[in-house]
């Protein structure tokens, strides 16, 4: 007979442990779900910014550049002669044109007229046909170059002064001079004209109060090396330096600018004074 032994007790499953694997799932498929949001949203926002970045318009930026030196204008207080101490150096010429005792320039011909009237030296000029412009330098003969200078004139415009410029002109030589002065609508002005090569405006025509339109106004210039001053009615106007002409004669001057120009300027008490000639 045959014995066989009872069957072996099966484990049971219980409910409880059932819940718990799947609460447990649960909350594993929801962490990775929100991982896999995380790096979506953040891979997202990443790529918005670049795409911001790339379409934001950009502001070009450069580097400011050194600007080229001006001359200085000025107003300032009213001087006197004796306020300056190029004021003391020898007068090396000094005329009122009461007479014509240094000998300038005295003719008519059809395009100009320079005669001493009332004790003023006149001076009218107009420009030849087909003229681009035309200067006329002019010192007393026998005049000497000089460096360092104080020199001033005092002049009147006629109306019809037309498109021209008159005032001193210092340093005058074979290679070319300076001019100071006003042109016919009161504006001063100082070039450098270099003959067979260019004029160079190195103040360009600027307005200032202490002009006298209809009246005499009294310009001066003060050259010291490459340093020059200049002083309208004896008040600073404006200074600059060049050492492109060293030395020359120092007179008047009249420039016409077209073919259209004319001028009538009367000229009267220039002076120079100099550090380093014989009077005169």
């Amino acid at each position: 007979m045959t014995v066989s032994s009872p069957p072996r007790d099966q484990p049971k499953s219980s409910n409880s442990s059932q819940n718990t694997n799947v609460i447990v799932g649960f909350f594993c498929c929801l962490g990775l779900l929100l991982c896999f949001a995380i790096i979506a949203l953040t891979v997202g926002f990443s790529g918005l910014l670049r795409a911001v970045k790339l379409s934001a318009p950009t502001v070009a930026t450069s580097t400011p550049q050194p600007k080229t030196p001006e001359p200085t204008l000025t107003q300032a207080a009213p001087i006197h002669e004796t306020d300056l101490s190029e004021a003391e150096w020898p007068i090396i010429l000094l005329d009122s044109f009461d007479t014509n005792k240094n000998n300038w320039l005295i003719f008519t011909d059809s395009d100009q007229s320079r005669n001493i009237r009332n004790g003023k030296y006149v001076w009218s000029a107009e420009s030849p046909p087909d003229s681009f412009g035309v200067g006329y330098p002019q010192w007393p003969p026998g005049s000497q170059e000089v460096s360092d200078l104080y020199a001033s004139v005092e002049m009147k415009a006629a109306d019809k002064t037309i498109d021209a410029t008159y005032g001193l002109v210092f340093r005058d030589t074979a290679a070319g001079y300076y001019f100071f002065g006003l042109n016919d609508k009161g504006l001063v002005t100082v070039e450098k004209i270099i003959l067979n090569d260019a004029n160079y405006v190195l103040i360009k025509p600027s307005e200032t109060a202490t002009v006298q339109r209809i009246n005499t106004n009294r310009i001066s210039v003060v050259a010291s090396g490459s340093h020059f001053v200049f002083y309208v009615n004896d008040q600073l106007f404006g200074e600059l330096y060049d050492d492109t002409l060293e030395r020359g004669y120092v007179g008047i001057y009249i420039g016409l600018n077209s073919s259209g120009a004319s001028a009538e300027v009367e000229f009267d008490n220039f002076s120079l004074q100099a550090p380093d000639s014989v009077p005169h």
